[in-house]
């Protein structure tokens, strides 16, 4: 990955290279299962930058996980309650599962992107978001994207079903929806499953100035049918984003 450089945009990192892993998970069904699922995570993390080591090339700067890999869709199979998900399932960001991610964007010197489903208390305690996170080099959290598009066999609740709520405490303004964290590899967002199906998903990230977009996503049937794979390109182009 590289850019071109310009006087008032210059990364302090102009190349390097972006891991997605795309690991086994399993569908949780209490706190336990999700460690199962983390240590999974951890070891292929690990596993990528060996082969990473071995190929060459430039620095991996970047590490993204694919949608379901703490906690598996254990939950939309089952129509399971809400209530039930937010004491058993959901975490909380920050929280012990991302300090265990934390400890690997530390260790390797990397942003590490990945997909939960979560309580934010100070939102509602018992409803759950599906959200985005990106943990930093440092192992900070430097951005929450709760996904706005819910697709019919999901269960989260979206900002807009708690509209009073979220206003009150994140206010109605883009920003509030679609986040993006200004970093030396360039400025990232996120967007996650359904809604990467609307160009406006992406464009409301590139008017607040997104270069590299995470989608997170479920991989079927919607790889097999090349759905994500002409998704992709065409925001990528729409927006000049990668």
């Amino acid at each position: 990955m590289s850019r071109p450089e310009s006087e008032d945009h210059k990364l302090a990192c102009d190349s390097y290279i972006a891991i997605a892993l795309q690991p086994r998970a399993y569908g949780c069904r209490n706190k336990e299962e999700v460690k199962k699922n983390l240590k999974n995570q951890s070891d292929l993390i690990d596993d990528a930058f060996v082969h990473a080591y071995l190929a060459g090339g430039g620095p991996v700067k970047l590490v993204a996980l694919a949608e379901g890999s703490i906690q598996g869709f254990y939950d939309e199979l089952n129509n399971m309650d809400h209530a039930t998900y937010c004491k058993d399932i959901a975490i909380r960001i920050p929280g012990e599962e991302t300090e265990q991610l934390a400890k690997k964007a530390k260790e390797y010197d990397v942003y590490l992107a990945a997909q939960a489903k979560v309580v934010d208390p100070e939102v509602t305690e018992d409803r759950f978001f599906n959200q985005g996170f990106i943990i930093s080099p440092k192992g900070e959290i430097i951005l929450k994207h709760t996904k706005n598009i819910i697709s019919v066999v999901e269960g989260s609740a979206s900002p807009y079903d708690l509209w009073g709520k979220w206003v009150e405490r994140y206010g109605d303004t883009l920003e509030a929806y679609y986040p993006v964290a200004k970093t030396e590899i360039g400025n990232l967002g996120m967007c996650i499953c359904a809604e990467t199906l609307f160009p406006e998903s992406f464009r409301a990230l590139a008017v607040n100035g997104a270069e590299v977009i995470i989608r997170p996503t479920l991989p079927e049937p919607t790889v097999s049918w090349g759905t994500w794979e002409c998704t992709s390109r065409a925001r990528a182009f729409d927006n000049v984003c990668y």
